[in-house]
């Protein structure tokens, strides 16, 4: 699908484990092709940079960390307050 519009799509983030890797990918290999990606880490008490890093290097993904647990609405008004997009998508 052809969308010149863009999108954007906020991922609130809690003690992930790998298979975050596997919901970013999804988000990411969409048929619209202009996508921003906002991974906002709702004060994660575990490390896992390890697992994102690699798309933390791409233009389009945006990492914001919390330094305490807020909670996911908190997440995803940071993540609205942060979206240039037309359109916005939770996940």
């Amino acid at each position: 699908m052809f969308l010149s519009e863009r999108v954007s799509v906020i991922m609130p983030i809690f003690n992930p484990d790998c298979t975050i890797v596997d919901s970013i990918k999804s988000v990411l290999e969409q048929s619209v092709s202009n996508i921003e990606l906002h991974l906002i880490d709702d004060g994660s008490t575990i490390e896992y940079i390890h697992y994102i890093e690699n798309f933390l290097k791409l233009d389009n993904v945006y990492f914001t960390r919390l330094n305490k647990n807020a909670g996911p609405a908190y997440a995803r008004n940071l993540g609205l307050e942060k979206s240039t997009g037309r359109y916005v998508a939770f996940i």
